[in-house]
């Protein structure tokens, strides 16, 4: 199990029902399951391909009835309501319109978007969720997001919208060292910028890292 997925899973805490939304190869249901942190595991996946990958790595734990895997899109392929959720590895704007086609559909949610990782805080903010952890992690020399919330209410300012509460409280060393990679491209960019529109936002950019950084 790489990186990536460990920190995924060392989130997950003990529940009854999980569900693992478009569980890929399944690594992350399989865990759990193996590990007894949820009672049933359910694992979805819109690709038949990858969901059989998963039900062959997950069919010693569906033989005996604590898995059990279901093709569709979202939290409407499940056929119960889990009490945590997982949904990993796609666009921010995926995951808000998995969470918002059922917005109710688990007390705790994990989230690891890939990219638009903004776009999935002000979803949660404004539509009942309150946020517990939201940090930057490395791995492979790569960056990554990850979030986990409650049902709750939260007012987040806009730079916690657009950087992570947890990352601005806490200042771990992954998430300073990706603002210095970023704002390392912003220099780049910035000499090859033709439209002032372009040129504006990102020294915009640049003045938010930069102050987050002092």
């Amino acid at each position: 199990m790489n990186g990536r997925l460990k920190e995924i899973c060392a989130r997950v805490r003990p529940c009854g029902v999980f569900a693992d939304i478009g569980c890929d190869h399944g690594y992350v249901s399989q865990y759990v399951a193996a590990h007894s942190l949820a009672e049933k595991v359910y694992f979805t996946d819109v690709s038949a391909e990858c969901l059989a990958k998963a039900e062959k790595l997950l069919a010693p734990f569906v033989a005996e009835g604590k898995a059990e895997g279901a093709l569709g899109n979202g939290m409407r392929a499940l056929p119960v309501r889990p009490d945590e959720a997982l949904i990993a590895g796609m666009g921010g704007e995926e995951i808000v319109n998995i969470l918002s086609a059922s917005p109710f559909a688990a007390d705790r949610l994990i989230l690891q978007p890939m990219k638009n990782t903004d776009k999935v805080r002000r979803f949660l903010a404004e539509n009942g969720w309150k946020t517990e952890e939201d940090v930057v992690f490395s791995s492979g020399g790569k960056f990554y997001d990850i979030l986990t919330a409650e049902r709750g209410e939260e007012s987040l300012t806009e730079d916690e919208l657009l950087f992570g509460k947890s990352n601005l409280a806490l200042r771990p060393a992954a998430f300073t060292e990706r603002l210095r990679a970023e704002l390392f491209g912003i220099e780049r960019y910035l000499s090859k910028a033709k439209s002032e529109s372009a040129r504006a936002a990102l020294e915009d950019r640049k003045r938010k890292i930069e102050e987050i950084l002092r």
